[in-house]
Formats: structure tokens, sequence, C-alpha cells
């Protein structure tokens, strides 16, 4: 396995339910790597039952988004900080590939970095 590079996908507070989306900077790069390591960290995590659902997806067109692969679904965090170290691998390469993460629960909040290594065969 080649190393590609080692990236931040995604860096800031996710406050609400809403799905937010890797750097689409980073969309044809994530593409190209046969695997991936991911590393998400938490902190300052607030809310009544916060959860995290983090999912890999595709698409050739750059509008019809598939998902690929769930790293995480619904995972309960607890009430400060969360480390999770995930691998991606597996899947069919199309033209872009973004991360998608969302919070549950009500109220979540949390400051999240999430970074991947990527390989390629």
């Amino acid at each position: 396995m080649a190393l590609i590079e080692t990236v931040v996908l995604f860096e800031g507070v996710v406050t609400g339910t809403g799905p937010v989306n890797s750097d689409p900077r980073l969309s044809s790069l994530l593409a190209r790597a046969d695997e991936m390591a991911v590393q998400t960290s938490l902190s300052n995590i607030t809310g009544a039952s916060p959860t995290i659902t983090l999912a890999y997806q595709a698409t050739i067109n750059g509008t019809v988004w598939d998902t690929r692969q769930t790293l995480l679904s619904a995972v309960a965090l607890p009430g400060s900080t969360y480390d999770s170290m995930d691998d991606v691998t597996g899947f069919v390469n199309a033209s872009q590939g973004r991360f998608e993460l969302s919070l549950g629960g009500t109220g979540p909040s949390a400051f999240v970095r999430i970074m991947a290594t990527l390989r390629s065969k």
C-alpha cells in the first residue's frame, strides 16, 4: 500500500442534527484512495443523549451521493470527549468522495475533528 496523504476532513463546532460534509476540495482526493484509516475526535460534547453517525459517500456526477460505508451509526457519546479509529475499505471508487457527519439527540453540540490517512494499492 502506498501512502497518498493524511488530511483533515473536518474541524469545527457542529451544532444541531443536520448533516455536515467534509471539505469539498478533498472530494477528488478521497475518491482516489483504496483504503482509509479515519480518526474521529469530539470534545465539548453537550446535549441530551447525544450520538454521532459518520458515513463515507461517493458520486459519479457530483449531485447524487451514495453511502458506501457507515463507520459510526448513532453511537452514543459520553459527556466530555470521544475518540474513534475506523477503516474504510472495499468500496468501488467513484469520481468524488466525501464524509457525512450528523449528531443526534436533543440539542447536540460538539467540537469535531476528523482526519484520514489515505492509501492506494
